[in-house]
Parts: structure tokens; sequence; C-alpha cells
């Protein structure tokens, strides 16, 4: 889930397919002024860490770019130090089948 901290409303964008608006050279989520671009450096982070229950605050349309790659967001997550927690997953992760 992201959430834009700088738009009075401080409107919630889920991280999901559904929410896809644009992917010419950058994935942008969300609708209208909502809209958060190059997402998809910090989520690739996110999937590498296999984390699947997070709120990312931002100040503006998108993440830092940083150097460009999901390098500085996966050492950042792994600093933070996740943990699991109870409850039940929104959706399952993807499995390979087996041939």
């Amino acid at each position: 889930m992201f959430r834009r901290t700088d738009l009075p409303d401080r409107p919630e964008v889920p991280a999901r397919l559904t929410e896809v608006e644009a992917v010419e050279r950058r994935t942008a989520i969300g609708k209208g002024r909502s809209t958060i671009h190059t997402v998809e450096h910090l989520l690739a982070a996110v999937a590498a860490q296999e984390i699947d229950d997070l709120t990312v605050e931002l100040t503006g349309p998108e993440p830092p770019i940083i150097d460009g790659s999901f390098q500085p967001y996966f050492e950042a997550l792994t600093k933070a130090e996740p943990v699991d927690v109870e409850g039940s997953r929104l959706s399952s992760p993807c499995r390979r089948r087996s041939r």
C-alpha cells in the first residue's frame, strides 16, 4: 500500500496490478493526482524480501530514484528487520507448477 502524505486527503493506492496506470519507461499506479510513478524498483525490493504487508508513505508523486536500482531499497528493508505477523494473507504467493 502506498499513501500520499503530501495530499490533503492522504489517498492510499494499493500495490496491485489492477492499479497500474502506465508502463511506458516506468510503472505508475493509481488514478489522477494520487498517481505514484516509478514504483518498480521499490516493489522489486519488497518482492525480493518476500514482504506482503507494507505501507509506504510518500511526500510526493514517486519514491526517490536513488541510484536507479532496487539495491538501496533492498538494503533499507533488510536494516528495518521485517517480522512475521499473525493473520491471513490477502493473497497467496506465486509458486511454480512442477511439470
